[in-house]
């Protein structure tokens, strides 16, 4: 569940911050899932912080990410016409 939020907040970040194309690469190495979604912008995402009780529609999707993610960070080195992916290790379920 945990990895079903975490891919579905980047690939919604990917539609509505950049614009061309998107790859999502999903790996399982010794038990680990590793989840990239990668993006033709440059521009590196932004974490917000909304202030405690706003309401908004959006902007809490990187934090909501960092929260339930055991790690997740930015790998900048190109894969073909993509320069930049965003990834994510799930929190294992206890």
């Amino acid at each position: 569940m945990r990895a079903a939020l975490c891919t579905s907040e980047l690939v919604t970040n990917v539609h509505l911050h950049t614009k061309g194309t998107a790859m999502l690469r999903v790996r399982l190495d010794s038990a680990r899932l590793h989840v990239s979604v990668f993006d033709e912008s440059p521009d590196p995402p932004a974490v917000a912080r909304p202030a405690t009780g706003a309401v908004a529609c959006w902007g809490r999707g990187l934090a909501l990410v960092e929260e339930v993610a055991d790690t997740w960070g930015v790998a900048d080195a190109r894969t073909g016409r993509y320069v930049k992916g965003v990834w994510f290790e799930p929190r294992p379920a206890v």
